[in-house]
C-alpha cells in the first residue's frame, strides 16, 4: 500500500505540472482549429465551450490514469482470497494508503472491502 501510494503521490504530482490552461488556449486561437471546426461543418459559436470541456476532460483523464492504472495492475495480479485476511489486518493511518487498501479488498472480497 505504501509503495503504491508514494508512486501514486508522485505520478499524480507529475501530471499536475501540465499546464491544461495553455492547452486551452492554444487550442482556442488555434487556426488550425477553427478550420477543423468549419470543415466538419461547425459555425464556430460554441466553439470554445466546446474546447474548454474537452480540455476539462483531458485534465480529469490524466489526473485519475495514475490511480485507475495502478489499482487496476494491483488487483489484477493479486486478487486470490487467501490475500483478503493479510490485507485486512494491517492498519494504515494515511488515507490514500487506507482507499487503496479498501479498494483492493472489495475487488477480492466485497464484504471484507466494507469494513
Amino acid at each position: 500500500m505504501r509503495l503504491a501510494a508514494s508512486l501514486l503521490d508522485r505520478w499524480v504530482r507529475l501530471h499536475q505540472k501540465i499546464d491544461f490552461e495553455k492547452i486551452k488556449s492554444d487550442l482556442i486561437g488555434s487556426e488550425e482549429t477553427r478550420a477543423f471546426f468549419k470543415k466538419n461543418g461547425h459555425d464556430g459559436t460554441d466553439t470554445e465551450k466546446i474546447i474548454t470541456a474537452f480540455v476539462e476532460v483531458l485534465e480529469y483523464v490524466f489526473l485519475v490514469a495514475p490511480l485507475r492504472r495502478t489499482l487496476f495492475q494491483l488487483c489484477e495480479q493479486a486478487r486470490q482470497g487467501v490475500l483478503a485476511t493479510s490485507i485486512q489486518n494491517v492498519r494504515f493511518e494515511d488515507k490514500l494508503e487506507r482507499l487503496i487498501q479498501a479498494i483492493w479488498l472489495i475487488d477480492i472480497d466485497v464484504k471484507s472491502g466494507r469494513g
